[in-house]
């Protein structure tokens, strides 16, 4: 409005000498008051004093649970008396009231979280130049203080500085906006768009120019065709905070969206007037946490003691997800988001593309380690992974609805991390390109896992074989926490065998780590079905370590003398149902008493690990009388000799028994054998100077 003309007193003054009228003019005299115990309970959180059509506005807002019902309370602007208030219904936490100085019907019902008073005045009361506005409770005492573009009169109270002139909206559509806890200075004001009846907002353009809106506290809940939502929380109303910290994430987002715009990502998504809305609240709990939904807007609580590397992590978070909700031109006019679907199987994705970029976008702004980033997170209870994710018996690809938690998000993490480290950035952005959808039942959807798989030229299976091995072993950038392992067994001289059977979820890995401690050779075994994949690494005695994926049809001989101890990683396929494997590990001492048993024509294929005697290995076949036995040895990478022995029917295991023959020499080696009566020939197969795989074929005449 205008500025105010002073008010004009007329005096009447009858004396008993007679009639004597005298007109006296004076000036309404603003004065301070008496501070109320009320003060922080309810505060002034927007002053615009530009009349659009309802009147100028000064909206309150209850920052306390302590009840009050605004009877008798007053609003002053230090020019003229206060203009009462009338008794609210309904009042609540967080409850935004708006008094307008016009026309209008007011609803004093605050129980939706509003309510707005209209004082129905013909003119305004608040100077557009600059004012002051005052709090009064019911017994006019001061509650709250705002001076704004330098007000119009010496007048400040509480603390206020005398030399502090506020804020200044100066276009007709701005107004002072409080940001966080009234600190009775300009400290928490800016200028911003008015927002009459809301949370308070402040806009931003990034450097990309995309418009952004920062909606300071969350009262209502967030819907949405899509919602991720990074760790669990309740939707109910929660304070806004500081202008230092909304500085912070102007920030935050900004830097954010210019890294993924930068990698060639699309996006971010908007709403529906071409914004990017960001809700930010002070959360109950320790560490923060976010929403993000397909219609624009990104939602934040901020941990009770979280830094800000801790919060960027959460707030880049959200952001990556809406480069995942933007529509994009496919074909011509088919706009499909790059968003792998449905979430309950596409997660391991969706949320794993998210925390990836949110660590790595705090790296790079806030020049930190990744470590160090997980540290953040740690100190609060975050997801970091020292405390999540080590656990490989778990499932990331079914059921996020129900079970989401940290240990999800951190395996995830830690998934992209190794897709970027071992495909390279190049590879993962044609991951994300290659993904695709149009709708809930659209026959153009492509999940994460086809585009993956199409990408990198292997199976879900391939690739889970190489992550999991990079987890334990291969892990770069950061010493990852070793996995848990679910067995340990020590194979020794007098422990010989170990045997279990178990199971994980489709594309879960199991972990057994084998401790070599004995004389003699070990062979491990597994059992069941054909659809998981075996990895792992043997730690040599050499301190050198052996990598090895093989099938559940093939097994592992290990050397005591070469190995100390080997770590097994049993993944699960993608496809299998209701599937358990056998995991068996044995040490074999290979004696005449142990000879396998050979019967008719046969090839047989054998590994000799290590060493004389231990290390060979027995064979026994039954040569009728008059027959002829045929030996031919053929090796490859080794050294190996065998030697026949005869012995008489009746004595199959005697301790002495005839020398029959030895084929020394070059490859291959054959030895022909044969006995005028019926007999058991033994045949032993031993390593000289090195090791390695023999064929044996054996033929009967």
């Amino acid at each position: 409005m205008n500025q105010k003309s002073a008010a004009i007193v007329i005096v009447i003054l009858i004396c008993s000498a007679g009639l004597s009228i005298f007109i006296l003019t004076g000036v309404f005299q603003p004065k301070t008051h008496q501070e109320s115990p009320y003060v922080g309970d309810v505060v002034i959180q927007e002053v615009s004093p530009f009349d659009l059509g309802d009147g100028e506005f000064i909206e309150l807002q209850f920052r306390t649970n302590t009840t009050h019902i605004l009877e008798g309370w007053s609003i002053t602007d230090y020019d003229r008396e206060p203009h009462l208030l009338p008794q609210l219904t309904g009042w609540s936490y967080l409850a935004i009231v708006t008094i307008f100085s016009g026309e209008g019907s007011s609803d004093l019902n605050a129980t939706d979280g509003r309510a707005t008073i209209y004082l129905n005045l013909t003119g305004g009361i608040l100077d557009d130049g600059g004012d002051e506005v005052g709090l009064l409770d019911n017994s006019t005492r001061i509650v709250d203080f705002i001076r704004y573009t330098g007000g119009n009169s010496d007048i400040v109270e509480l603390t206020w500085p005398s030399t502090d002139n506020g804020p200044s909206p100066v276009d007709t559509y701005e107004s002072a906006q409080l940001f966080g806890p009234s600190t009775h200075s300009s400290d928490n004001w800016a200028n911003a768009n008015e927002t009459p009846n809301a949370l308070n907002a402040l806009p931003f353009t990034t450097q990309d120019n995309i418009d952004v809106i920062l909606v300071n506290g969350v009262d209502d809940i967030l819907a949405g065709e899509i919602i991720q939502a990074a760790g669990p929380h309740v939707v109910r109303r929660y304070p806004g905070v500081n202008l230092s910290i909304c500085r912070e994430i102007h920030e935050m987002v900004d830097f954010t969206i210019h890294l993924l715009l930068d990698e060639g990502y699309f996006g971010p998504a908007r709403a529906s007037d071409g914004r990017l809305y960001v809700d930010v609240a002070k959360s109950n709990e320790n560490a923060s946490t976010g929403f993000a939904s397909v219609d624009g807007r990104i939602r934040i609580w901020i941990g009770a003691i979280a830094d800000k590397v801790e919060l960027k992590a959460t707030v880049e978070h959200e952001v990556a997800h809406m480069f995942q909700f933007a529509y994009r031109e496919r074909s011509d006019n088919d706009l499909q988001r790059h968003y792998g679907y449905p979430a309950d199987e596409n997660n391991w994705w969706n949320e794993g593309f998210a925390d990836y970029w949110g660590v790595e976008s705090a790296k790079r702004n806030y020049n930190k380690t990744t470590e160090e980033v997980h540290a953040a997170r740690r100190a609060t209870g975050s997801s970091n992974w020292w405390d999540h994710g080590r656990d490989t018996n778990t499932s990331i690809f079914y059921n996020w609805s129900q079970e989401s938690g940290w240990d999800r998000y951190q395996i995830v993490y830690q998934f992209m991390k190794f897709l970027m480290e071992e495909y390279g950035a190049e590879n993962v952005s044609a991951i994300y390109h290659g993904i695709w959808y149009d709708g809930p039942n659209s026959i153009d959807n492509v999940d994460a896992r086809e585009a993956l798989e199409e990408k990198l030229g292997k199976t879900m299976d391939q690739i889970l074989a190489e992550f999991y091995l990079w987890k334990i072993l291969d892990r770069e950038d950061g010493d990852i926490p070793h996995s848990r392992i679910h067995f340990n067994f020590t194979i020794s001289d007098e422990h010989t065998s170990e045997s279990v059977e178990e199971t994980t979820y489709p594309g879960g890995a199991l972990v057994q780590r084998v401790i070599v401690n004995g004389s003699y050779p070990i062979h491990i075994r597994f059992g069941g079905v054909e659809n998981w994949t075996i990895t792992g690494f043997m730690n040599n005695t050499d301190e050198s370590i052996t990598n090895f994926t093989i099938n559940t049809a093939e097994e592992i001989v290990v050397n005591p003398e070469e190995v100390r101890e080997i770590t097994i990683i049993k993944i699960r396929g993608m496809n299998s149902e209701n599937d358990t494997i056998t995991f068996t590990v044995e040490q074999e001492r290979s004696t005449v008493e142990s000879a396998e048993m050979i019967s008719g024509n046969s090839t047989v294929n054998g590994y000799l690990p290590y060493g004389t005697p231990d290390g060979s290995q027995w064979f026994m076949l039954y040569l009728e009388a008059g027959g002829v036995l045929n030996i031919t040895m053929y090796a490859e990478g080794a050294d190996v000799d065998f030697i026949a022995i005869i012995y008489p029917e009746d004595q199959m295991y005697a301790s002495a028994g005839e020398f029959f023959g030895y084929s020394p020499g070059e490859f291959p080696r054959s030895l022909s054998l044969a006995s005028g009566k019926s007999c058991y020939w033994y045949i032993h197969v031993l390593p000289q100077d090195t090791t390695g795989y023999y064929t044996m074929e054996v033929e009967f005449f």
